[in-house]
């Protein structure tokens, strides 16, 4: 029963001092639970008395125990029970000596017709309540008090310190980095994620001003502070420097703890490492505009760089060259040797074209075995040789699976302002260039002047 007891109480007293901020209502209603709960079991609550020369002795100084009953020898009992009253000089040396007492707690002790409990209340001391079916006196309500502030201060501080130790192991547990400044923006404190990002250990930057630790960041992102000042908080990406030297992103959090009077606590700076995050996101970024197989630029990138070029060219009075390529023979291979091989092929083709073109120029697989080539700025004789290196290049032989095969490219040329002003149209004019090649026995190049006496609008549907 008296387990029980001492959860439920333990237990309210928790509840108060959680949802009391104000100690004295929090004692109030501490002490009515106390009450409620030890009427209903039955127990008495009595103060122990001090030696004569000590009866001045505050009843702060009371020690308390709070354990379930057993049995003690009678003679222990008639020693220290005197006149219904705890008698501390009769029991062993106080404190210090009651260590002997745990082979015995809790005890129970007899005295004429009543039952005597001593209770182990741990880090306080001893408790002695009386079995009685009564309710509690004034005066017995009085020692109680006296016993619900101690327990409700306590608690508090029992509270308070896990709450520090919570506090201090999150701060050095967590996986970001925390800086702590005062007012001044001096380092006070920093966690041990900020050691393993940085390489900078407490001691190193505590009594350092954070913009000497951030000495770039906050000459290139000036507003920061009046940022932080105006809106007490500031995130954003930077980018930091490792004491190796290393460069790396970061997520950064600076906020400005609240005033206290007319002066501010504190700064608070927390940034994770983003590296790995910005490389996830620039795989994303590769994976959603190059061609998975071959790596070359897919269809969506190459069109964004040839708006991008043709207007370019407007403004700069400059001509550029549209080129589409189609692959000759390799429906033969891939039904030959299959999709492996074909895949191999283009691989390789991709790679024969880039070494063909400048570092300026665009290579695009645009699905299948056709590609486009973006030369800008480009006019026709040097369109005209680049051409023909790629054709002279598709011509040499390529290994695969230990076997020699030859193919060959279809290649239609198109440009502006010559052949068409505008992405659509240009890139209709380029395909059917490149099917007028391979109408004229394949492994050719069809400049598109071929076509049209005129150049063809925007609104014209071409076929082939």
């Amino acid at each position: 029963m008296h387990s029980h007891l001492e959860t439920e109480l333990l237990y309210e007293i928790a509840l108060e001092i959680g949802s009391h901020p104000n100690l004295e209502q929090m004692l109030h209603n501490t002490l009515a639970k106390m009450i409620r709960l030890l009427n209903c079991s039955g127990g008495m609550i009595m103060q122990a008395r001090y030696p004569l020369n000590d009866e001045a002795a505050p009843a702060a100084q009371l020690p308390l125990v709070w354990l379930d009953p057993i049995s003690l020898p009678r003679h222990f009992s008639q020693r220290c029970i005197r006149e219904g009253h705890l008698d501390l000089k009769r029991l062993p040396n106080n404190l210090e000596q009651m260590a002997f007492l745990k082979e015995w707690l809790p005890l129970q002790l007899n005295l004429h017709d009543d039952t005597f409990y001593l209770y182990h209340l741990p880090n306080f001391g001893l408790l002695y309540l009386r079995k009685s079916n009564g309710v509690f006196s004034d005066r017995i309500q009085h020692s109680l008090t006296q016993l619900c502030e101690k327990l409700a201060l306590a608690a508090r501080a029992s509270l308070a310190n896990r709450d520090l130790r919570l506090a201090a192991e999150v701060f050095n547990q967590t996986g970001e980095a925390i800086l702590i400044t005062d007012a001044n923006k001096i380092i006070q404190r920093s966690n041990h994620a900020c050691y393993e990002m940085t390489g900078y250990s407490c001691g190193e930057l505590s009594g350092q001003p954070l913009e000497q630790f951030f000495s770039h960041l906050f000459s290139e992102h000036k507003d920061i502070w009046s940022h932080v000042e105006q809106k007490s908080v500031w995130q954003g990406e930077l980018i930091h420097h490792r004491k190796n030297g290393e460069v790396f992103p970061i997520w950064a959090t600076l906020n400005r703890s609240p005033k206290q009077g007319d002066q501010i606590h504190r700064y608070i700076l927390i940034f994770s490492d983003i590296s790995d995050l910005k490389k996830t996101q620039k795989k994303i970024e590769y994976l959603a505009t190059h061609d998975s197989l071959t790596g070359l630029i897919n269809r969506n990138l190459f069109n964004d760089r040839l708006l991008l070029a043709l207007a370019n060219a407007k403004r700069d009075e400059q001509a550029l060259a549209l080129m589409f390529i189609d692959l000759d023979k390799f429906k033969e291979v891939n039904d030959q040797l299959g999709h492996d091989a074909g895949d191999a092929l283009l691989i390789e083709v991709a790679q024969r074209l880039l070494r063909c073109v400048r570092e300026v120029d665009s290579v695009s697989r645009m699905g299948g075995d056709e590609f486009n080539i973006l030369l800008y700025p480009c006019d026709l004789p040097a369109a005209i040789q680049i051409a023909q290196r790629i054709r002279l290049q598709l011509e040499q032989p390529f290994q695969l699976q230990q076997r020699e095969i030859r193919i060959s490219g279809s290649i239609g040329l198109a440009f502006y302002p010559e052949h068409a002003e505008d992405a659509k149209t240009l890139m209709k004019v380029a395909d059917m260039a490149m099917y007028q090649a391979k109408r004229q026995g394949r492994n050719q190049i069809c400049h598109a002047s071929s076509l049209f006496a005129s150049p063809p609008s925007s609104d014209d549907e071409w076929t082939h």
